[in-house]
């Protein structure tokens, strides 16, 4: 089947969040994953027969996509995947967040499990990153915990990344931001590797 690529489509006066989003603004909107390409004839086709059936209750994956998932797997990559490992979600973060909800619960807070991270560690590892606040999780960890990382990084001797993007938007009263690298001296020092960015927040 060909597609045609160059074919030009203005989305500016349509729903689009990513061309709505600097309306009327001289910026090129390149900040999202979604591209402005028309969608194939067999996918309109499948869309308009669902529309023209005119009932939209809840479904159920088909079994045939979990088929072709499995055939694609194993055909590219060698991967011998069963059905029975794939779980549908409505998108990426959800299957983030309920990937978080296997760690350790503590006080109605999501916290890692060091006791059962220890033993899986060869050794051979170089790098422990951090998120914190953490994403999509939420929890903005104490200084209590940080310590507990730092304890942890320094007992295998690993480098730490801390990505504190989002210390800016912190929404508990009275929860202040604590950066890493403002621990102590030795978290400042022997533990340079940081990718502290803040985030930057304005009316736009």
């Amino acid at each position: 089947m060909a597609f045609n690529f160059d074919e030009c489509i203005d989305r500016r006066h349509s729903d689009s969040y990513k061309w709505q989003k600097y309306a009327g603004r001289d910026v090129i909107p390149l900040w999202v994953a979604d591209t402005d390409f028309r969608s194939p004839p067999c996918i309109l086709e499948a869309l308009r027969a669902r529309v023209d059936h005119g009932i939209f209750g809840y479904g159920a994956p088909p079994t045939a996509l979990s088929e072709i998932f499995i055939e694609r797997m194993r055909e590219r990559y060698q991967w011998d995947v069963k059905a029975e490992w794939l779980l549908f979600l409505p998108g990426l973060v959800s299957g983030l967040h309920l990937a978080f909800r296997a760690a350790v619960h503590s006080a109605w807070r999501w916290c890692v499990d060091f006791a059962a991270a220890d033993p899986a560690l060869s050794g051979d590892k170089l790098l422990l990153m951090l998120c914190n606040p953490h994403n999509p999780g939420g929890t903005s960890y104490r200084r209590e915990e940080l310590m507990q990382h730092l304890a942890f990084a320094q007992t295998h001797d690993l480098l730490v990344c801390s990505d504190e993007i989002h210390c800016d938007l912190l929404l508990t009263p009275g929860l202040r931001h604590i950066p890493f690298a403002s621990l102590n001296e030795d978290a400042a020092q022997h533990y340079p590797y940081f990718a502290f960015k803040r985030a930057s927040i304005s009316p736009a």
